[in-house]
């Protein structure tokens, strides 16, 4: 894949992009039907194609995916790394929530000259 294709938007660094790692494993559910989108194990290979003014995002799901709590995934954005970002100030920079299933997103809010790091998290019902 490649990463240059508009240098107008600039290159995202790929391990800040990687940081979507950010599952928190805390404690257990009695339901096994349900589970906490705290507990989802994260989506994994994010991947991202620079475009004019917008950000073609992609990646691998999350098993959990099949728990009857799983929604989907929020596409988090931010100007430097979220890497840090304790899970309850993610919310400040969400763009989009997909729905069930989908495992890629278009940033069409992108503006060229900007560099965006990324964050995907699974999302509860």
């Amino acid at each position: 894949m490649n990463r240059k294709i508009n240098r107008a938007l600039g290159n995202v660094a790929l391990p800040a992009l990687l940081a979507f790692a950010l599952a928190i494993v805390a404690g257990c559910s009695d339901d096994e039907s349900t589970k906490p989108p705290d507990q989802f194990a994260p989506p994994t290979n994010l991947t991202y194609v620079n475009g004019d003014e917008e950000v073609d995002l992609d990646w691998d799901g999350t098993p959990d995916e099949t728990w009857d709590t799983f929604a989907g995934y929020n596409v988090y954005r931010h100007e430097s790394s979220l890497a840090d970002t304790p899970v309850n100030d993610l919310g400040d920079y969400k763009i989009a929530t997909t729905q069930a299933g989908t495992t890629s997103y278009i940033d069409r809010t992108a503006e060229n000259g900007t560099m965006y790091f990324y964050t995907v998290r699974a999302a509860e019902d």
